[in-house]
């Protein structure tokens, strides 16, 4: 048998198959690795716009939906005014209606009825830091959910009277006002209904008994004659948007808010960046006054 003989040849030949083969396979892991890389990276990046464009969605067809139903409400409580006349805090079927659709529509912070005699009824929720009108140092007592305000403008007298009370309806407290202060025939949300005759939104402002942005809408009355008696109306405190903003963020990164045409915030997962104070007077945010520039970027 002839002694097989191993030559630098050889090695080198086998060497280079070796090398060879190893760097085909080293290219093709790294080249498959770099694809499946760009592939998932990629594929990531289409599911996150496009989680984050059905999010988008589903908040702008939630938010419009709060409009749409708040909208609906005043069309239905002016039906409903004129069937449980006379505007009384004294009229029970009509507290009852006006409590229980704060009861069924927790984003609505208020609602009311204002009449061109000056009478104004008004049902409001209340939370847990809610204090006296007549003392602001005060907070009222606990279990408290809503109050009833009732402005009676028929004498030269003028009268206001503030019911607190809990979940059952039973009355915790109540004050008067000494000197009335409130007009509701001038307000902008009455006067803009009264003129037009028509269904209306008011621009976004800041409520003056919480401070806090919000919206409302109001719906002309009429009696059986088809005069103009009054507006019924309810307000959305942004903040309750805000929050379900906040219920619907994807994560801890993810934020959102809406503002107006005038570049104001009126609603954000960062409930702090609603509003500024200035002096007495207090306003809803410009864009770019917000502290998060996150937002702004992505603006």
């Amino acid at each position: 048998m002839g002694e097989y003989k191993f030559s630098w040849k050889s090695r080198k030949l086998y060497v280079d198959i070796l090398a060879s083969f190893f760097f085909i396979t080293f290219g093709t892991t790294l080249a498959t690795t770099w694809y499946t890389y760009q592939s998932n990276s990629e594929s990531l990046i289409r599911v996150s716009e496009d989680l984050l464009t059905h999010v988008s969605k589903f908040s702008v067809d939630k938010v419009i939906s709060y409009l749409n139903q708040a909208q609906l409400i005043t069309h239905l409580g002016a039906n409903i005014v004129k069937e449980k006349s006379p505007i009384s805090n004294e009229n029970q079927p009509l507290l009852a209606f006006m409590e229980g659709i704060l009861r069924s529509y927790p984003y609505l912070s208020s609602i009311y009825i204002g009449t061109e005699d000056g009478k104004f009824l008004q049902v409001k929720s209340l939370d847990g830091s809610s204090t006296y009108r007549t003392d602001p140092s005060r907070t009222l007592p606990g279990g408290g959910v809503a109050s009833i305000r009732f402005i009676n403008r028929e004498n030269e007298n003028a009268s206001e009277i503030w019911e607190y009370q809990d979940a059952d309806g039973k009355i915790l407290d109540h004050e008067s006002i000494p000197k009335v202060m409130y007009n509701h025939r001038i307000r902008d949300w009455y006067v803009s209904v009264s003129q037009s005759r028509s269904p209306q939104w008011s621009d976004v402002y800041v409520f003056s008994s919480t401070k806090k942005p919000g919206i409302t809408t109001g719906h002309p009355l009429f009696d059986s004659k088809g005069t103009f008696v009054g507006v019924i109306a309810v307000d959305i405190e942004m903040g309750a948007i805000s929050e379900f903003l906040n219920e619907t963020r994807i994560s801890k990164e993810y934020g959102a808010f809406i503002m107006t045409e005038k570049e104001e915030v009126i609603a954000s997962t960062n409930r702090d960046q609603m509003v500024k104070v200035e002096g007495e007077k207090v306003r809803a945010i410009n864009i770019n006054e917000l502290a998060d520039k996150r937002f702004i970027l992505g603006y």
